[in-house]
Parts: structure tokens; sequence; C-alpha cells
């Protein structure tokens, strides 16, 4: 049985240039292609590839990325859309030149210390193989280095608004780091949160700052909160 299309729209496109294309990307939309045939799940990458071709009018549009976001993570994605463009986004994302911040709404930790001000987390993730298919990552010494920066925006009633900075850009790396330090982000079953608070785990990628790879140009672009975030939000105040 086939997915239905997801379509590209105005309000989605946060930039665009003839280089880079910023896209607000909806939880639940996969990033990438999972599968083949009409049964493989809708995804962004073929959704803009079919976006580009229809409004521009090119058979087989260029689209390039170098990060991609969880399946149920909303928020900013930048695609290079220009050969020109490619090579110089893969090496700000190599040297860690994109400056990536992440809204996280986590549970309280069980130890009713709350965290305060800022800190950083620094480990090295592996995967961790289960029998079921789903995919979750641990700290491991066999693992790849991971560092995110945290802060506490704000206390809630009944949980914690957290701004996350990763320095890597490991799969998982900010949901790993919150919940092994007690702090799962709420509706993440996978690494521990309470189930039936959320439906998705309440992850944001708020926005990107970075040179231009063409121009050189700073830009810092954002993606609003979606509004299953800022209902939950609500209920957590």
């Amino acid at each position: 049985m086939g997915h239905a299309e997801f379509e590209i729209s105005q309000e989605r496109i946060l930039h665009e240039d003839d280089h880079l294309l910023v896209l607000d990307k909806p939880p639940g939309l996969a990033f990438h292609r999972t599968g083949s045939g009409s049964a493989a799940p809708e995804n962004l990458l073929d959704a803009v590839r079919r976006f580009l071709a229809r409004r521009d009018g090119v058979a087989d549009p260029y689209v390039a990325s170098h990060h991609r976001l969880d399946r149920e993570t909303s928020g900013i994605v930048l695609l290079a859309k220009s050969r020109e463009a490619n090579p110089g986004l893969a090496a700000l994302f190599e040297r860690q030149g994109i400056e990536k911040v992440y809204a996280a709404l986590v549970h309280r930790p069980a130890s009713g210390k709350l965290p305060r001000g800022s800190w950083e987390v620094e480990s090295r993730l592996a995967r961790v193989r289960e029998r079921s298919k789903r995919v979750r990552y641990a700290s491991s010494k066999a693992g790849d280095l991971a560092r995110t920066d945290f802060r506490v925006v704000e206390i809630l009633s009944r949980g914690l608004l957290v701004e996350a900075r990763p320095r890597t850009g490991r799969t998982h790396q900010v949901r790993v780091h919150l919940a092994e330090g007690g702090l799962p982000v709420v509706g993440d079953e996978l690494y521990g949160a309470p189930a039936g608070r959320a439906s998705r785990p309440m992850l944001h990628a708020a926005s990107l700052a970075f040179a231009h790879p063409i121009t050189g140009v700073p830009l810092l672009l954002s993606s609003p909160l979606p509004e299953d975030f800022l209902a939950c939000l609500g209920e957590l105040r």
C-alpha cells in the first residue's frame, strides 16, 4: 500500500537562493527514502525533488544533504541545491562550522535535583544491538565521540525546557545525552520517557548559524516551534 505524498509549501521554505534550500520539516516525516517501491514511506528529500522539478521545470533537480533529522524530530533542515555549493557545505559540517540549536522538553530527574544554568556532556556513542528492529544508541568506550552543550531555558511545573547545542553530529546524540543524564525527552519512550505524555519525542531543531558556502555571508536561520510542541509546553507549565 502506498503512502500519501508530502507537498512542500511556501510556508515551509525558511531560506532559498541559487545554492541553498532551508526547510522547516514537520514531525512524522522521514528524512530520506528507507525502502523501495510504492510501499516505501514518504520522505523529505523525494518531496523536495518533486517540488523543485514541478516549480522550476527541471527533470532531475540537484539536491544534497549532509545532516538529517530523525523522523519524529521537527525543525530546520539545510540542503544544497547546486553542485557548486555542495563541497563547501560538506566542509562546514565536517569542521563543525555550523552552529545547531535544538529545543527539547524533558522530564524532571527522578532524583529531584534540577539542573541549573549550563552544562556539557561528552561521551562515545555506539549502536545497541536489540532483538527488535528499533535502533538505539548508548554511551560505550567503543563508540564515536559525541559532545553536546546544554542550557536550561525554563523550569516548568512538570518538566524543563532545555536548549541543546550539539558539537558533533552523532545519531540520537541529544536524546541519548539527555536520557543518560536523567532527563529523557518527553515522549521519547525509546530512551526511557514515560508513555502517554506526548505522541512523539518533543525535540525541535530550532536554528542554524553558518557562513554561506559560496558567498561567505553569515546566515542565522530559525524554525518556529510547531503546534504540538507548544501544546505540550503549555501542559508542562
